[in-house]
């Protein structure tokens, strides 16, 4: 039985609000802590971002060494994922990012190789986690929920114009042993705003009366491929993420998702690339605004669009297919300051309900 989807309420909303301290004691020991205050997911607030110490240059076989990181951070999977909220081109992440493990507690070990500091061209990161509460997963932190390995390799095979024009491609992958924990995949809207997970396999019952949150998971198998460009004012990014879940009652499940997204700086600036961490981070407005003095510019424009679909449906689970059409107006102000628009197709095809609505949001950001 089918039903076509109504009309989602309007709202407003802090996204954000988030205090960071991170700094060094004394050259080679990093660290940093990030509350958020405004509280996300259901998640009571205030809560822990990214708290976490590093060790820098631990020496293995030359070069600069390898740096050592402990604590609650993101895991090594994902481009997207890897950029810091503030510094997407799009207000919201991807749809298939409902497969990225995102933070949790863990040891990780990387390095940046092959080229000049700041300018590498190869990094890795490898880590060992337990699951906290960024995994599509029920259980509290407090419970035994097995662990995970995770790892991501990437490389630039083109690199010049200090950083106008470069390849980016990536591989990660992930080994996670819940432990029996109830594994849970519920896709939200690119609007935080909206109260609903439209595909989520726990919408519906299973044929024998299950659900997928009561299907234990015994192993998950995450794997991800990455691709991103810039060619001067002009950039692409895309991933492809798959989960291969094998549960307890349910059977092997496999489920996937993409996205492809492009943009162009009008006023002519390009992406940064952060070659520490193989990620994008926010653009500097060549001409920054400013209402007095002489200096007096427009700031940055950019226009990006982002087409993307996750696909929740295998076997006996029917989650649903999820797809969504992003285009996104950025006004960078200065460097701290950032007013976007984005408007949101979304098409959702579900065996108890379909249907297509779209969204409108204007956010006001400021980071210093």
């Amino acid at each position: 039985m089918q039903r076509v989807l109504g009309d989602d309420q309007d709202g407003t909303g802090f996204r954000s609000a988030r205090l960071t301290l991170r700094g060094r004691v004394f050259t080679d020991i990093a660290y940093q802590a990030e509350i958020e205050f405004a509280g996300q997911d259901g998640a009571d607030s205030p809560s822990f971002e990214d708290v976490w110490m590093q060790y820098n240059g631990v020496p293995y076989g030359g070069g600069r060494g390898f740096d050592i990181r402990a604590g609650h951070f993101k895991e090594p999977f994902g481009l997207d994922e890897q950029a810091s909220s503030g510094d997407r081109p799009f207000q919201e992440a991807p749809l298939a990012n409902v497969f990225a493990p995102s933070r949790n507690a863990g040891v990780m070990i990387s390095d940046a190789l092959f080229g000049e500091p700041k300018q590498e061209r190869l990094v890795w990161a490898v880590g060992a986690f337990k699951e906290t509460d960024n995994l599509p997963s029920s259980n509290d932190s407090d419970e035994d929920q097995g662990y995970q390995i995770t790892g991501r390799l990437t490389g630039l095979p083109v690199y010049g114009d200090d950083g106008r024009k470069l390849l980016h491609l990536g591989v990660a992958a992930s080994l996670r042993h819940p432990d029996g924990a109830r594994l849970r995949y519920g896709v939200r809207p690119e609007t935080r705003l909206s109260l609903l997970r439209y595909a989520d396999p726990d919408s519906a019952l299973l044929p024998n009366g299950f659900r997928l949150l009561d299907a234990r998971a015994e192993d998950v198998v995450l794997v991800g491929l990455e691709a991103a460009g810039v060619l001067g004012p002009f950039w692409f990014q895309s991933e492809y993420m798959r989960s291969a879940v094998d549960t307890a009652l349910g059977g092997d499940l496999r489920y996937d998702g993409w996205y492809a997204s492009a943009g162009y700086f009008l006023t002519g600036e390009n992406r940064v690339y952060r070659h520490d961490t193989a990620r994008f981070g926010r653009p500097r407005p060549s001409r920054p605004l400013a209402i007095r003095g002489t200096s007096r510019g427009p700031g940055a424009w950019e226009i990006a669009a982002r087409y993307g679909t996750v696909d929740l449906s295998d076997g006996p689970t029917y989650g649903g297919e999820h797809t969504s059409l992003s285009l996104s107006l950025n006004w960078y102000l200065n460097y701290n300051f950032l007013v976007s628009w984005n408007y949101i197709h979304n098409e959702i095809d579900h065996p108890l309900y379909d249907g297509d609505f779209d969204s409108f949001q204007t956010r006001f950001q400021l980071d210093f």
